[in-house]
């Protein structure tokens, strides 16, 4: 089966709480689903809006690799927990209410739009 490591969806709930996720802006199903922190998620699987992943077949892990949420109405700070997305290539934020520091992330190179 295809798994996505726990700690990635401990880094996107990360993400929901300190964005006050509950007053996001979702869009119709046609983009995938609203995130739902129910056991044994799993973002990749279930098309969470926002939310591009990859598989390595190497060891059938799923990781995120983009987190697409412009003007969803993420109002609140980033949690230094993304910079632990291992795999993740392109952040895309703009057009919401975030304020304070970026902390510093991966080698990877960033589009934060």
């Amino acid at each position: 089966s295809e798994n996505i490591p726990a700690q990635e969806i401990s880094e996107l709930q990360d993400l929901y709480v300190s964005t006050n996720g509950n007053e996001w802006n979702w869009r119709n199903t046609s983009y995938g689903i609203p995130w739902n922190f129910v056991a044994n998620c799993n973002p990749c699987t279930e098309h969470w809006q926002g939310v591009t992943c990859r598989l390595y077949p190497n060891n059938s892990t799923q990781h995120v690799i983009e987190i697409a949420l412009s003007n969803y109405n993420l109002n609140g700070t980033l949690p230094s927990t993304l910079m632990n997305f291992i795999k993740l290539e392109r952040l895309i934020l703009s057009i919401n209410h975030l304020y304070g520091k970026l902390h510093t992330l991966s080698c990877t190179l960033f589009d934060i739009e």
